[in-house]
C-alpha cells in the first residue's frame, strides 16, 4: 500500500485549538497541503527514505504549530527464495517482490531463462530448465537458487 503521513485527523484538537490548515514539507521544503500527504495513488509509491518529513499546523488562535522531524527509514524487502535446492518441475517460492515488478531467472551464463510480472509480494515459478544453478533476480536483488 502506497505510505502516507497523517498530521491529525480532526481539525479540532486539544483544549479547544482549532486547526485551519497543515502544510507539508520534505527536507525542507513545501511538499503538499492537507492533514494528509500521500507518496502517490500506487501501492508501489513510498515515502522517500532518509528524506526529513516535517509539518506545520496553523490554528485560528495559537499562530502557527511546527511537528518534530520524522526521518524515513524505509526496509528493503528481503528477497527469499525456497525450496533450495528444488526439485526440477517443482514450484519455486520468491518472497519479497513487488507488484507489477518484473521477476527474472537467469542462467549462470547470463540467458534469461524465465520472466513474470510479479502479482504481490509472493510469486511462485515452476521452471521448465535444466538441473543446475541459475540467479532469481527483482528489486535491483539476486539470489542463487539450485535445480535439482
Amino acid at each position: 500500500m502506497a505510505q502516507h503521513l497523517h498530521a491529525q485527523p480532526q481539525k479540532t484538537i486539544r483544549r479547544g485549538l482549532t486547526v485551519t490548515a497543515c502544510k507539508w514539507f520534505k527536507n525542507g521544503e513545501p511538499i503538499g497541503e492537507g492533514f494528509t500527504y500521500s507518496a502517490g495513488s500506487k501501492i508501489t509509491d513510498l515515502l522517500e527514505a532518509g528524506a526529513v518529513y516535517t509539518f506545520e499546523l496553523t490554528t485560528s488562535t495559537h499562530g502557527t504549530l511546527y511537528s518534530t522531524d520524522k526521518v524515513i527509514d524505509v526496509q528493503k524487502n528481503v528477497l527469499r527464495v525456497y525450496p533450495n535446492p528444488v526439485p526440477q518441475g517443482n514450484k519455486l517460492t520468491i518472497e519479497g517482490t513487488t507488484q507489477n515488478v518484473p521477476v527474472e531467472v537467469y542462467s549462470l551464463n547470463g540467458v534469461c531463462v524465465s520472466r513474470t510480472i510479479a502479482a504481490g509480494s509472493v510469486t511462485e515459478l515452476i521452471l521448465a530448465v535444466p538441473a543446475g544453478v541459475y540467479v532469481v533476480r527483482t528489486n535491483n536483488e539476486e539470489v542463487k537458487v539450485i535445480i535439482q
